[in-house]
């Protein structure tokens, strides 16, 4: 996975697997415009992605989605703050995550 830059594709992710992208350390690019589930581990150590969004259609996110994301990116979530998030997103979810959380309800 280490080689792989960015995913594009006529069929929308809707799910992301469990360590899906794991230590894609060169992944610069993904469009997850369409998820609605982000599994454990899915995004851990991404470190070459700067930014991503998540529309408010991201219904799950389980813990440690994002480990291991640097002080240099940014996840971007279609939700107004942290009380708006739904239930589905499981505590933990930013755990070893220090990227910037920004909140744009859409």
């Amino acid at each position: 996975c280490s080689a792989l830059e960015s995913i594009t594709n006529a069929n929308p992710i809707t799910l992301v697997y469990e360590g899906a992208f794991m230590d894609c350390t060169s992944l610069t690019s993904i469009d997850v415009s369409n998820v609605t589930t982000v599994n454990q581990y899915a995004f851990k150590n991404c470190t070459a992605i700067k930014s991503i969004e998540f529309s408010s259609k991201l219904a799950t996110v389980r813990a440690e989605a994002f480990s291991g994301w640097t002080s240099e990116q940014t996840i971007t979530v279609g939700f107004a703050s942290y009380d708006d998030l739904p239930a589905g997103w499981y505590e933990g979810w930013e755990t070893d995550c220090n990227a910037t959380i920004v909140f744009a309800a859409n």
